[in-house]
Parts: structure tokens; C-alpha cells; sequence
């Protein structure tokens, strides 16, 4: 039996998450996961202006739709070796920034 026809019947996906995305993936989805349980009140502040202020009733698409936009890019983003960037730290520190003086003047729409 070739290496094909034994992935196939025992049901591994010819196609799957490439070895070297394995572990990040698990990072990423671990570290939002933590994230949104750690501001799960934040997150149900931020789901209510969604949906009762208009200016903001957009928002609930914007996950969806990155989703999509990352889907679509499957292929050229599965070549990409997965590595850290000093980029992403800056937007993380800009985030938690943002974050706080919102906390600190008690504006639930910038925290």
C-alpha cells in the first residue's frame, strides 16, 4: 500500500496544518483563549456597544471577515515560516496602552 493510500484510509487529511505551524498555532489560539478569559468582562462590554450603539454594529463582522481574508490566503500563508517579530510586540504594547487609558478615564469603547 503507498504512504497516499494508508493516509487516506486511516483518515489524516492529505493537506493539513503544516508540521512547522503546529506548535504556534496552539500558542496563538492558547494565548487568546487566556486573553479573552482574562477580559471576559471587557469582551461582554464591548459585544453590548455592538449591538445597542448603530455607530459600532459593523464590529461584530470584523473577526468573521479577517477569518475569511486569512482563509482565502491559506496557501500563501501555509509557506510562510512561523516566527516572532518585533512589529507584533510594538502593536501588543500599543494595544495595552490603549487598553489602560481607557481603563483609567472609564471609556468602555477604548478598552
Amino acid at each position: 500500500m503507498s504512504r497516499a493510500t494508508s493516509n487516506a484510509a486511516l483518515g489524516s487529511p492529505a493537506k493539513g496544518i503544516p508540521s512547522a505551524w503546529r506548535l504556534p498555532l496552539f500558542q496563538m489560539a492558547a494565548a487568546a483563549l487566556g486573553l479573552c478569559l482574562l477580559f471576559a468582562s471587557d469582551l461582554r462590554d464591548m459585544v453590548a456597544i455592538w449591538i445597542t450603539a448603530s455607530t459600532y454594529n459593523h464590529c461584530a463582522l470584523i473577526p468573521f471577515l479577517s477569518g475569511w481574508l486569512a482563509w482565502q490566503r491559506r496557501d500563501e500563508l501555509a509557506h510562510l515560516p512561523p516566527q516572532a517579530s518585533l512589529a507584533g510586540l510594538l502593536l501588543l504594547g500599543a494595544g495595552a496602552a490603549l487598553w489602560l487609558l481607557g481603563d483609567a478615564g472609564e471609556v468602555a469603547v477604548a478598552r
